[in-house]
């Protein structure tokens, strides 16, 4: 179940787009670990009340014709309980992405952007958060048909992102250290033939809500690097 509140506001210069939201599920499916048999298996089953109360928050400032702002994160308390396993874990977790799309002289475009998340809660522990800066410079030709772009990643705690795992059960405790080598300096080169057509997307969704989102941090850190 999802009650939530939204406050919307469209000006020339301001987009916001507020919304306080509280869900919950009484069988909702979560993923644990055992230790068997000198084994540590990993499943999932609907073994879980899961609760959360938050804030997320998307802000677009038109400062002037070449300058924008904008800001798009979220901040919650989660609640994890399962009285089959016996288990419960809870506290604040939060995310934010910041940018800065400026419009520089011969139509170059630039965009800034940082990320960061703060610890994040499962069933049985925690994984540890991240921070990272994005950039680009990238200018348009022949109509806007030839676009070359030249753009960059890194953490900002280094070379490399260090992600930090924790879990715990009945008879085991398992912690992890992970390091992702993520400094990236691209170009691209693209070119458009042909007619640009709009495709009308359809209207309606439907949104499976029963699943719980177990996406991990390494597949965070991935799509981050896609977009």
């Amino acid at each position: 179940h999802n009650i939530s509140a939204v406050y919307n506001l469209f000006t020339a210069k301001w987009i916001v787009n507020l919304t306080l939201r509280q869900s919950f599920c009484n069988n909702a499916i979560e993923q644990y670990s055992f230790y068997k048999n000198n084994l540590l298996n990993t499943t999932y089953g609907n073994i879980a009340k899961n609760s959360q109360s938050g804030l997320n928050a998307y802000i677009n400032w038109s400062a002037t014709p070449k300058t924008r702002f904008t800001l798009n994160g979220g901040v919650s308390y989660v609640d994890l309980r399962s009285s089959t396993l016996g288990y419960s874990n809870y506290g604040w977790q939060s995310n934010v992405m910041c940018g800065l799309q400026q419009t520089l002289p011969w139509n170059v475009r630039m965009s800034l952007n940082m990320i960061a998340s703060t610890k994040s809660y499962s069933m049985q522990g925690y994984s540890t958060g991240f921070n990272a800066m994005m950039g680009s410079l990238s200018r348009s030709f022949c109509k806007d048909r030839l676009n070359i772009s030249v753009s960059g990643l890194t953490p900002l705690s280094g070379s490399s992102l260090h992600i930090k795992s924790y879990t715990t059960g009945n008879d085991y405790i398992n912690s992890s250290d992970m390091r992702f080598p993520l400094r990236m300096l691209s170009f691209s080169l693209s070119y458009t033939f042909g007619r640009q057509t709009m495709i009308k997307k359809t209207k309606h969704t439907i949104t499976n809500e029963d699943i719980k989102n177990a996406e991990s941090k390494s597949e965070s850190v991935g799509t981050m690097i896609e977009k």
